[in-house]
């Protein structure tokens, strides 16, 4: 097939899950002889050059994505999608998408996206098969953080923010021919939200080639949690592991300590920072940092979408103590593959079994890796695209060409 990309952000670098699925779907659909085309957005100049992510595209462009303010969001629902460059948030995409469509006859376009790439929706959809894969419900993330408010003035704020989210969840992805989700969770929320959408679920991979087991772990005590910490959930879930986590299994293991991994550290946890937690920022590999750690700690609280990091840690045979939320859309059995927590003292008491109990530490990391193996890798998530894409080319060719568009 010869496909074209438009998404919300570039492949690399690999700081955030849409980046991931884009970069190892893409790699996947070229080793199986698709051709695909990129027009990606990018957020500043340090991105612009999109050359460095080049290597499985036939043609690669990056366009500034451009602010959106609240008052864009209100009025935009009174007409949700443009029907021409000028209507859009960024025209300069819409010019990108109808040059690339006019030099080349695609079999599908995939929007990788929500908010920043549906609004191209008319101009592809009279045209050419679309999906779209959302990533995740930004509804079911603010739900949750709405669940844990305790402020009057967050809970207001939050309440706003998610009825104008649900409203646009209802409306942009009508009219693609499949949205994909990464959980279960999130579609049957996205089909209470719009029903009758044509769903369909594609969980993430992890490369089990590249995280794989290296040397036996030697008697470490090192407690570890890798991911952007720009994001908010992630940060607020590296302060629990730092300030109630790390000190409770302290008290129970001489010699505990912790480390955070990942971009974007805010102030108030970077002074955290102390002799028995480390603070890495960005690292260039974060397999060294898995090696030598004993648990993968994860007491995320907030957020949506799948945790690429707690597969990644799993396919390295360390064992993963977490929050249920933390593994939603991972088919984890308690007790085999991982060890389920819901407070930070049942964390600490689940991460000081793994500190202390060798066997139980082999025998949770054995059971993480044979799962990412058998469910989540990137081999298994370009097949199902691949079936998704030829359903929708199908489809399209059954009701005709330019009859299947927009309603």
């Amino acid at each position: 097939m010869d496909i074209l990309f438009v998404s919300r952000c570039l492949p690399g670098p690999i700081v955030s899950g849409d980046r991931v699925i884009l970069h190892h779907v893409a790699h996947q659909l070229r080793s199986r002889g698709h051709n695909l085309d990129l027009l990606g957005f990018h957020l500043g100049d340090a991105e612009s050059d999109p050359s460095p992510w080049a290597e499985p595209f036939r043609y690669i462009e990056a366009v500034r994505e451009r602010p959106r303010s609240p008052w864009d969001y209100l009025l935009r629902l009174a007409h949700p999608f443009p029907d021409a460059g000028g209507q859009c948030w960024n025209p300069t995409m819409w010019e990108a998408i109808d040059r690339r469509m006019s030099a080349q006859r695609y079999d599908l376009v995939h929007f990788i996206g929500g908010i920043q790439v549906y609004e191209f929706r008319n101009l592809v959809g009279a045209r050419r098969p679309t999906v779209i894969t959302p990533y995740d419900s930004y509804s079911r993330h603010l739900e949750i953080a709405l669940r844990q408010a305790t402020q009057a003035r967050d809970r207001l704020r939050l309440r706003a923010r998610l009825y104008l989210a649900r409203r646009y969840e209802s409306l942009i992805f009508g009219g693609f021919g499949r949205v994909v989700m990464v959980t279960e969770a999130e579609e049957a929320d996205m089909r209470r939200l719009a029903p009758g959408l044509p769903t369909a679920v594609i969980p993430n991979g992890v490369d089990g080639a590249y995280f794989r087991p290296g040397r036996v772990r030697g008697e470490t005590s090192t407690l570890v949690f890798v991911g952007n910490l720009a994001y908010p959930p992630n940060a607020e879930a590296a302060c629990s592991l730092a300030t109630e986590v790390l000190p409770t299994v302290r008290t129970r293991v001489a010699g505990a300590n912790a480390l955070v991994v990942g971009p974007g550290p805010p102030a108030d946890l970077v002074a955290l920072e102390g002799p028995d937690l480390r603070i890495t920022g960005l690292v260039p590999d974060i397999r060294p940092y898995l090696q030598r750690s004993a648990c993968f700690v994860s007491p995320l609280a907030s957020g949506s979408g799948m945790r690429n990091k707690i597969l990644e840690a799993m396919a390295m045979e360390l064992p993963v103590v977490a929050t249920p939320l933390s593994c939603e859309g991972i088919r984890v059995t308690e007790g085999e593959d991982v060890l389920l927590a819901s407070t930070p003292e049942d964390l600490a008491a689940a991460a000081t079994r793994i500190l202390v109990d060798g066997g139980l530490r082999r025998e949770i990391g054995a059971g993480g890796r044979r799962l990412v193996l058998r469910d989540h890798t990137w081999e298994r998530a370009a097949d199902l695209y691949e079936g998704v894409y030829a359903e929708v080319v199908s489809e399209w060719a059954r009701d005709g060409e330019g009859q299947g568009g927009p309603p």
